[in-house]
């Protein structure tokens, strides 16, 4: 029998309480095609650290605009900036990965928006 776990999404919130994320990196997900890569964007994925427990997942969100292009992310962080993201309907669901024969997460979101972090105050912009 199958698990129940795998047949829905759950709010990203029961797994991690604090829902604000450092921005590490974002790349597109481009669409496959029996195999081969097209070069259509499906979304972005953003590989971003919690700033609580400090764990790294990678949230897709779908679309064609980020909400940062990853070469202006890339410049800010050289110069010594951070960007902190809250995510907008994240949800896990879990999946088995036959080329790691292991449970991983996916893991979704609607949307994304920058939050400014000053000290434990949280602005959102």
């Amino acid at each position: 029998m199958s698990s129940l776990t795998t047949k829905g999404s759950i709010p990203l919130e029961n797994f991690i309480k604090e829902t604000v994320y450092y921005l590490n990196a974002l790349t597109p997900r481009l669409r496959y095609k029996d195999g081969k890569r097209l070069d259509e964007i499906l979304g972005y994925v953003y590989i971003v650290t919690n700033t609580m427990t400090f764990d790294q997942i990678r949230v897709f969100i779908p679309g064609l605009k980020p909400l940062i292009e990853p070469d202006t992310l890339m410049e800010l962080q050289e110069a010594g900036e951070r960007r902190f993201v809250e995510f907008h309907k994240a949800v896990l669901r879990p999946y088995y990965n036959e080329h790691t024969r292991s449970i991983e997460d996916s893991i979704r979101a609607e949307s994304v928006q920058f939050v400014e972090v000053d000290g434990s105050e949280i602005l959102y912009q």
